[in-house]
């Protein structure tokens, strides 16, 4: 080798090692940042790792699932869905998933995180992993690897929905390749044999996401969970095998959802509805959504949901009026079908035969309800003057309106009221039948407790949910969440909708979003509206906005 060539061989091998020396002190300051008690430093540190990439940057960040505080958790989980490709998950995470030692807090991140990476991973570590003692854990890895195997049954689109860009498509169908990569290595027998002893689970979330996860898998378990549990009494573990069953498509699964309408639950009934609302036009089970409004009870979820069913499906306005309905029923066409474009209805635009009292707008039109209340630090904030002039704030507005709803509820309807701010408090613990002197303590217990603290939301959510008498939950937020287990729009969404598909309440939600004062505000503001919105429709219910 002539003298200049070998020089510039040592010079790039210099510049190599230099450059890795750099980048091993870059990844041992970041570590150290990791450790500051400033949440601010830590949270730098997390995206100077996001930027930095790699498997050590990967190592760090999980580190970070586990720090105090929710914003540096839910960005580090950010950072790894962007970071984890196929060969880190199969050597970084799935390893940490499945490993005892690793902190509940990171394994719990990871477990919901799964579905969210555009990458195939073996099942045999997260099967393994199913024999953990947590029960939370092990809740949120089954509703995980059943969100996976979802979106690898869901039928091929060959066309780009409108209003979706081109990045978001790719995405969407990198996504589904990978879960039906997943789904086609699943080994089926160590597939039944790790789900059978979660179908005897004491805890009924885990045993219910057990049971869903092994419907929408191959057989025989999918056989087998039908055979042995298809009557059993509990109604999570019913609406679970009807979800999963519909997940497999064709012609039997409308033929589900139709039998779920006769189910003895108000909760299955209520999920065979949803489910059918999103499917187009058909007389079979038209006729079955109108015969089980007929038979449901007034003032209930169920009814709710079978009546937005019907409308969605024919297109026609008769709300809660089943004498209207099945007039028309038998009165139209033999060949009539629905027209393509239908009216929509706007989100304070229902019936008023089906309830006398509103919650913001929101009708209050179940039987046994809860009221979810913000009472952070910001609902002290003023408003505008009223119309008798006297100066209010957003906790006085929601004040009256509390006293007004209340003091007007039917006698029939069971209550409670769940605060969140820091943590949840709730006035009883579980649903009361509301008598004058229950309403008066109510109002009272409410007035004690001023606004203070942060904005749990997924607290208060998730407290709201634990009763599975609840039909409806009304929640009122006047900003992002910013405590708890986690705070990022997107995760918390994935945490409640998981949950709710079991316990069946329909989530309503009050935006309380005030005036924008600057484009940040204004981008705030959007954002905090379109999660409101999305958290409502996941599970049927309605969004309003409080002005």
């Amino acid at each position: 080798m002539s003298l200049p060539k070998l020089g510039a061989a040592l010079a790039v091998a210099w510049l190599g090692a230099t450059s890795v020396l750099a980048q091993g002190a870059d990844f041992a300051a970041l570590e150290k940042k990791l450790a500051s008690h400033d949440d601010d430093e830590r949270s730098a540190a997390v995206r100077a790792l996001g930027e930095q990439g790699g498997e050590r940057a990967i190592e760090l960040l999980l580190r970070a699932l586990d720090d105090a505080q929710p914003y540096v958790r839910d960005l580090a989980a950010e950072k790894l869905v962007e970071l984890v490709d196929a060969a880190a998950l199969e050597k970084l995470v799935l390893p940490a998933l499945a490993n005892a030692k690793q902190p509940p807090r990171t394994k719990l991140s990871l477990a919901f995180l799964l579905p969210r990476w555009r990458a195939s991973w073996p099942s045999a570590p997260v099967l393994a992993a199913l024999k953990e003692k947590d029960a939370r854990f092990r809740e949120a890895l089954l509703a995980s690897f059943s969100r996976v195997l979802r979106a690898a049954l869901e039928p091929a689109s060959a066309e780009r929905p409108k209003g979706t860009s081109q990045r978001d498509w790719d995405a969407e169908q990198a996504h589904r390749s990978a879960a039906r990569a997943v789904l086609a290595a699943l080994d089926a027998k160590a597939f039944a044999k790790a789900l059978q002893p979660l179908w005897r689970e004491r805890e009924r979330f885990v045993r219910a996401a057990a049971c869903e996860l092994a419907a929408l898998g191959p057989e025989p378990a999918r056989s087998e969970v039908r055979a042995k549990l298809a009557r059993d009494e509990d109604f999570a573990v019913r609406a679970a095998l009807l979800l999963g069953g519909v997940a497999h498509g064709g012609d039997g699964a409308r033929s589900l959802l139709v039998a779920g309408l006769g189910d003895p639950a108000w909760q299955v009934r209520h999920a065979a509805a949803r489910e059918l609302r999103a499917l187009p036009y058909a007389a079979e089970s038209t006729e079955a959504l109108l015969a089980s409004l007929e038979r449901e009870e007034a003032l209930s979820a169920a009814r709710a949901m079978l009546v937005a069913a019907l409308e969605e499906a024919t297109g026609m306005r008769f709300g809660d009026r089943p004498a209207d309905w099945r007039r028309w029923w038998s009165e139209r066409p033999a060949d009539w079908r629905p027209a393509e474009k239908r009216a929509e209805r706007a989100a304070g635009d229902d019936d008023a035969s089906r309830t006398a009292v509103a919650w913001h707008g929101l009708p209050v039109d179940a039987r046994r309800v809860v009221f979810v209340i913000d009472n952070s630090g910001s609902m002290r904030d003023e408003l505008p003057a009223g119309d008798d002039g006297r100066p209010q704030t957003k906790r006085t507005r929601v004040d009256a309106e509390l006293a007004r709803v209340v003091a007007a509820l039917p006698a029939e309807v069971e209550a409670n009221l769940l605060l969140f701010s820091d943590g949840v408090e709730a006035w009883r613990e579980q649903l009361e039948a509301l008598k004058a002197k229950d309403r008066d303590a109510l109002l009272a217990w409410y007035a004690a407790r001023p606004p203070r603290g942060a904005t749990n939301l997924l607290a208060g959510l998730l407290a709201a949910l634990e009763d599975p008498r609840v039909e409806a939950i009304y929640l009122l937020s006047d900003g992002a969440p910013s405590a708890g287990e986690q705070i990022f729009r997107e995760l918390v969404l994935e945490r409640v909708r998981e949950r709710q598909r079991y316990a069946a309440a329909c989530i309503h939600t009050a935006a309380f979003l005030g005036d924008a004062q600057g484009e940040a505000a204004a981008r705030r503001i959007e954002q905090h509206r379109r999660f409101l919105r999305e958290l409502a429709e996941a599970s049927g219910g309605r969004a309003v906005e409080v002005r």
